[in-house]
């Protein structure tokens, strides 16, 4: 699950959608939320729960609506529910609803205007409609398809749609109640045939067990299908699923080790650096070199310090010419930073190479910014409302 913020396109009070989607059938629900509070989260979760059943694993990033205490009470209810948090800033692991919340938006506008409207909660549902309604092709199946077994109305051949609508009449005519009254008064009683009370029972269950065996052959026939097909759908579904996702594990494992062989101590990489740490004019990529490789995992050093964290092999790209700050880098002569703080420091190095964290005012000398006569800037702290060493 995800959120989308709406808040430059507030409709009325809502301004965020909440974004759930199901990793096997792709099948998606969106409901729109005045805030992010996790209190709206959980009401929405909950009443999906309820209509569809809990999960076996509620995925979702590390934001505060989702790890608050309000949504880990959920597990009071389901008690075999997983909650799974991403990684901080890290929103791949988000892949299969990221993808679905661009899909999503897509839409969504496409009926905004058609239907020419800035009112975007009347648009959610036939925008979900619309996904759950198109081939995915993990499973080559419609996530309608999978979840109900059915293909939706609108693709049913014209000839059952037909004598669906034409069924919609309930009155019997009154010639048919007679028939089945004539019937029913000439079937020979069990007294009369001569059986065992304690027979009746069984006798009676098992005419009932083929009365019902008939008429649900009978309306299956006279609708033209074949018989229920979801549990088919399902498994084959299932199969193109499983299928898909070994060849993934496949490739990413030949990739990985590709990247295993091609990487040494001491090559030089860059690290992404987050879009919150840096400006649109600043470097995308911490120059950084290997300092140390264990299985799959990968730790790193850069001019300002030692990365306090371990990396995958997909996580840095590999650097074309040597940075010449990173050629005669002395490691013992470094201390453990955290990937923010050497981004920060990377971004204002040009400048000064100051960055503060505070969480005051940045009165006092106790802000390094304050403490070597420089201006704090957005790269600092993340509010910048109560700092007092903004430059005018």
């Amino acid at each position: 699950m995800d959120l989308i913020d709406m808040r430059t396109r507030p409709d009325g009070e809502f301004k965020w959608i909440l974004h759930c989607r199901d990793h096997f059938t792709k099948f998606s629900w969106a409901y729109a939320l005045p805030s992010k509070e996790a209190r709206f989260v959980a009401e929405n979760l909950i009443q999906l729960f309820f209509q569809f059943g809990s999960s076996h694993i509620l995925q979702s990033d590390n934001g505060k609506e989702f790890t608050a205490q309000v949504i880990k009470s959920l597990k009071i209810m389901w008690s075999g529910l997983v909650i799974l948090n991403g990684r901080h800033r890290h929103p791949q692991s988000q892949g299969l609803v990221e993808r679905g919340n661009s899909t999503l938006c897509d839409i969504l506008g496409k009926f905004m205007q058609d239907r020419d409207t800035n009112h975007w909660v009347s648009c959610i549902l036939p925008a979900i409609y619309s996904m759950n309604t198109s081939l995915a092709q993990g499973i080559k199946h419609t996530p309608f398809e999978v979840v109900f077994g059915i293909e939706d109305e609108d693709n049913l051949p014209p000839s059952i749609r037909s004598q669906l609508e034409q069924s919609s009449d309930l009155n019997v005519p009154e010639d048919e109640i007679s028939v089945v009254t004539d019937v029913s008064n000439n079937l020979p009683t069990y007294q009369q045939r001569g059986l065992d009370p304690s027979v009746q029972s069984d006798d009676l269950a098992q005419d009932r067990n083929i009365q019902e065996n008939t008429l649900c052959e009978s309306s299956i026939e006279n609708l033209g299908l074949p018989g229920f097909p979801h549990n088919d759908i399902r498994s084959k579904a299932a199969d193109v699923y499983l299928a898909r996702t070994t060849r993934q594990q496949l490739a990413h494992k030949v990739h990985i080790q590709s990247l295993n062989d091609k990487y040494n101590i001491g090559d030089f990489v860059g690290l992404r650096i987050d879009k919150v740490d840096r400006t649109n004019t600043d470097p995308k990529l911490l120059s950084c070199v290997i300092i140390a490789i264990e299985e799959e995992k990968v730790k790193f050093a850069c001019v300002h310090g030692v990365i306090n964290q371990w990396w995958t092999f997909t996580s840095f790209v590999g650097l074309s010419a040597a940075p010449h700050e990173l050629t005669h880098l002395k490691l013992e002569d470094l201390q453990e930073i955290s990937m923010i703080t050497a981004s920060k420091l990377y971004v204002r190095g040009a400048v000064n190479g100051i960055c503060c964290s505070c969480k005051g005012g940045c009165k006092t000398k106790q802000c390094a910014c304050k403490r070597n006569q420089v201006f704090c800037s957005t790269k600092c702290h993340k509010n910048t409302s109560y700092c007092k060493n903004m430059e005018n």
